[in-house]
């Protein structure tokens, strides 16, 4: 299931990011009227709710396939990762981002524009997951 979502997902991500771009260089000119950023924004957003929602249509297919004792299982293994991740970067995350607080994705985003600062344990695995992903510059 996941395989068959990844190319999707991945040419949204890649269109996402081309979007994205765009918006910041649209808002770098001298003059630009709003209603063009505006509307360029609504591409954004729209492609962000296109991603989230078949994000959530894999994990539903994916959760339908398991017994109970697997999903509870699986509930443990991203408990272990969330252990993991504070333990190795929860040092990084006060340090360098000015706190352990703020979303998942302010929490990334600040580790990823620190890379160089981080510390071994962090960048390591940071690193496993951008690996594990196959993707640079996403994690």
């Amino acid at each position: 299931i996941i395989s068959q979502t990844h190319a999707e997902a991945q040419a949204l991500h890649d269109q996402l990011d081309k979007e994205r771009r765009a918006l910041h260089e649209m808002l770098m000119q001298e003059s630009v009227s709003e209603s063009t950023v505006m509307a360029r924004s609504d591409q954004v957003n729209a492609l962000h709710g296109k991603l989230h929602k078949l994000k959530l249509q894999t994990l539903l297919r994916v959760r339908e396939m398991l017994t109970p004792a697997q999903r509870s299982k699986l509930r443990g293994l991203r408990q272990q990762r969330r252990q993991a991740f504070r333990a190795a970067c929860g040092n990084d995350l006060v340090t360098l981002c000015g706190g352990d607080g703020g979303g998942r994705r302010m929490k990334k985003r600040c580790l990823f524009h620190n890379y160089d600062k981080l510390s071994t344990g962090c960048r390591q695995l940071v690193d496993k997951k951008l690996k594990r992903r196959g993707q640079r510059g996403r994690f």
